[in-house]
């Protein structure tokens, strides 16, 4: 059974797609976050780009990304 993690989210929404929550999360469990590319710089964030990103941290197994925008998609298939 794989155990995933929503938005990293561990005790309710306190930290929903939040960069902190999500390396934390990732200790224990595997995580699905929300994933926006705005003029190619990426963000976490599920109603709109909310926290700034370094492609870098999406290179995890363990991360579960649902692109929220086109351009979200055409990174993850570039790179």
């Amino acid at each position: 059974m794989i155990l995933i993690s929503h938005r990293g989210n561990l005790n309710g929404a306190d930290c929903e797609n939040n960069p902190d929550g999500v390396l934390k999360a990732l200790k224990e469990y595997e995580v699905e976050v929300d994933l926006w590319n705005i003029n190619n710089k990426l963000f976490l964030g599920h109603d709109s780009p909310k926290y700034p990103i370094e492609k870098e941290f999406l290179f995890n197994e363990k991360l579960w990304i649902h692109c929220k925008n086109l351009e979200a998609v055409e990174f993850l298939l570039n790179n």
